[in-house]
């Protein structure tokens, strides 16, 4: 600062100094009083003046708590690097400040200077060893740097079970979710609801348990619990939604998501979650515009093009699709549910070869990926290999035997064969997973006619007419083999 800076300072004391005594009822020091008069400014919503007063009770003398106001007016304009230097210069002061280390913490921390902020911590806590909301602000750091048995320990020693501080069991109960121990999250997040009734985040995180778990009826219980406390959270939204479309309640799944357009339209989540929702509903039109709206809001993120690509295979635009899931893995390499989903598009359009090789990376990629098996064996199936294709229908059967389309298509593959017997087995097999499935009950016909026919079987004749009955009694449209019907 300039002296004639300094100099025009000083001129305004005289008057500042009156309008200063009308703050304390007891005489103060100016540079006290100025602090007293700007938080008098703040509790009036006068920033402006505040940070007026503050600068100058620090021009006045060494007064920590004046920089430590001036660096929380910095923090609620999210100026975090003047804050830091407003909180140094406060602790130059005064180096045992634990307020001002305090704060020092949480600026280092919203700047991502992690090391440094836990360095602030334990010096702010050597200053004040028992104080909960310095240690507290330490887990915080710690759980966003993803240290989680770390952060666990902290929140431990703060929450003990003679002294319950609900902010550290609440953190406890994230760190559970991480740790994928969510029966014993879900504990602590119901004892909060039970002394805080009020607490809408806690009611939040039951509903997601319950969701995990697909409790979808007492996850709709919850989350309106919550959204009735803060109806601006946009994850209740989305998982009451999300709840809905599970339960196939369409009507509910979409006034649970209009219900939160208002603080939802600028959220990337918020248009992905509904935009699948549309998606599952059938309604692709809206379902696209909702992916373009994500995509708008963060192009940055893989995903809104990986499920605009798979809102292009609904529309049967296959090439565009493509280009989206390869857009997708031009920011995240690792996308492996869009390397299958590229194989999909290939395999769609009779590509089969470029949709083995792409099946076969997305298996390279993750073990996990199962139904993979299974594609790959539809596509030799489809390049007349059948006995390439079995051996892929059987490693598809072993590592995914709940997928019904395996035996399905493992069935047709021995149709092609003409293996009737093993086909009906497969069918057989597949039947009993779901007794309605009209597509299993068409080829169950087709495989007992057939056997019928070739070896004049009673007994398969009347599978056949069995068979037959069944389907015209669910869906008679959809019986694709009533022609044959009539020669049996």
């Amino acid at each position: 600062m300039s002296v004639k800076t300094i100099i025009e300072k000083i001129k305004t004391y005289d008057f500042e100094v009156e309008e200063y005594k009308r703050i304390g009822q007891t005489l103060v020091l100016p540079s006290v009083a100025y602090v007293n008069l700007a938080l008098n400014y703040l509790t009036e919503g006068n920033t402006e003046m505040a940070e007026e007063k503050l600068l100058s009770s620090a021009l006045m003398g060494k007064n920590p708590e004046a920089y430590i106001n001036l660096g929380m007016l910095k923090v609620q304009e999210k100026n975090f690097k003047e804050a830091k230097k407003y909180f140094l210069k406060a602790l130059y002061i005064d180096k045992n400040n634990a307020k001002a280390l305090c704060f020092l913490g949480n600026v280092q921390t919203e700047l991502q200077e992690y090391e440094d902020a836990e360095k602030t911590y334990n010096e702010a806590l050597k200053v004040d060893v028992n104080n909960k909301d310095i240690a507290l602000n330490k887990g915080i750091t710690l759980l966003r740097q993803k240290k989680f048995k770390e952060a666990q320990e902290v929140f431990r020693k703060i929450c003990t079970p003679t002294e319950i501080n609900i902010n550290a069991l609440y953190f406890l109960g994230l760190i559970d979710i991480e740790l994928g121990n969510t029966d014993a999250a879900f504990e602590n997040f119901k004892f909060i609801t039970k002394i805080m009734p009020e607490h809408a985040d806690a009611h939040y995180y039951c509903a997601y348990i319950y969701y995990q778990k697909k409790d979808y009826e007492n996850a709709i219980k919850s989350a309106n619990k919550s959204f009735e406390i803060n109806p601006k959270k946009n994850e209740v939204s989305m998982l009451l939604g999300e709840c809905y479309m599970h339960l196939e309640d369409k009507n509910n799944c979409y006034k649970s998501y209009y219900g939160g357009a208002e603080y939802g339209k600028n959220n990337y989540f918020y248009q992905i979650s509904f935009g699948l929702a549309l998606q599952h509903f059938k309604d692709i039109n809206n379902a696209k515009e909702k992916f373009e709206k994500a995509i708008e809001l963060k192009p940055e993120s893989n995903i809104g093009y990986a499920y605009l690509g798979t809102n292009c295979i609904e529309r049967n635009e296959l090439n565009e699709a493509i280009e989206l899931f390869n857009k997708s893995l031009s920011i995240d390499n690792k996308d492996v549910t869009s390397v299958y989903n590229i194989g999909e598009c290939y395999l769609q359009m009779g590509e089969y070869d470029k949709a083995i090789s792409q099946f076969k990376l997305a298996l390279d990629m993750s073990a996990k990926v199962v139904k993979v098996y299974g594609k790959i064996a539809e596509c030799y199936y489809l390049k007349n290999d059948c006995d390439t294709a079995e051996i892929y229908f059987k490693k598809a059967l072993e590592y995914d035997s709940q997928n019904i389309t395996n035996y399905i298509i493992f069935a047709k593959n021995y149709i092609k064969q003409n293996n009737f017997e093993m086909a009906l087995k497969k069918l057989q097999n597949a039947l009993k997973m779901d007794e309605n499935n009209i597509d299993i009950l068409n080829l169950m016909f087709f495989v007992n006619y057939t056997l019928a026919k070739e070896h004049s079987s009673d007994y398969n004749r009347e599978k056949a007419k069995e068979v037959a009955e069944k389907i015209k009694s669910i869906a008679p449209e959809k019986f694709i083999y009533s022609e044959e019907e009539k020669g049996i």
